[in-house]
C-alpha cells in the first residue's frame, strides 16, 4: 500500500512538471515534431536497408541466390537490387 501510495504521489508530481514544461515550451514541441518524425523514418529505412544488403551478401557468399540460369549470366537478383557474382 505503502509503496503504491509514494508511486502515485511521484506520477503526480511528475505530470504537473510535465504540464508546465508544456505549457511553457508545447508550440516549439510542436513545430519539431515533423522533423523528428521524419527522421525516426529515415534511419527506420536505412536501417531496413542494410539489413537487406546484409541479408543478400549472405546468401550470395553462401550461393544460395543462384539458380540454373543466373549462373550462366554471372548475376544473382537480390530483393533491392541486382548483384554481380
Amino acid at each position: 500500500q505503502d509503496a503504491r501510495q509514494k508511486f502515485r504521489s511521484v506520477l503526480v508530481e511528475a505530470t504537473v512538471k510535465l504540464d508546465e514544461l508544456v505549457k511553457k515550451i508545447g508550440k516549439a514541441v510542436e513545430e519539431s515534431k515533423p522533423y523528428w518524425e521524419a527522421r525516426r523514418l529515415a534511419r527506420q529505412r536505412t536501417e531496413q536497408d542494410f539489413s537487406e544488403q546484409m541479408d543478400c551478401g549472405l546468401s550470395v557468399s553462401l550461393g544460395m541466390n543462384k539458380s540454373p540460369s543466373d549462373s550462366s549470366q554471372g548475376f544473382s537478383v537480390c530483393p533491392s537490387r541486382l548483384i554481380c557474382l
